[in-house]
């Protein structure tokens, strides 16, 4: 275990990344986990919400076209392109 750490602190870990490396990989990746950013101005409107929370009672409103999974994948895929050109 000691050889290990030492290696390790020298700088030798035989092309594996530290578990330093590691961290800072998933804390500064441009990637984040969903709940850790925000969406793109623009994306929450493409699927038209119809729900409304209001205190003490959610709202839904029939929408004008359904949200098919097939239009669920055109907007997901069109905001792909926006997003990762």
């Amino acid at each position: 275990m000691a050889a290990t750490a030492a290696a390790t602190s020298a700088g030798s870990t035989r092309g594996r990344a530290t578990a330093g490396e590691r961290v800072h990989r998933v804390l500064f990746a441009r990637r984040l986990m969903a709940h850790e950013r925000l969406p793109p101005d623009g994306y929450f409107e493409a699927f038209e919400p119809n729900a409304e929370l209001l205190p003490g009672a959610c709202v839904i409103t029939p929408r004008a076209r359904p949200l098919s999974p097939e239009r669920v994948r055109r907007i997901e895929a069109d905001w792909r392109r926006r997003v990762d050109p």
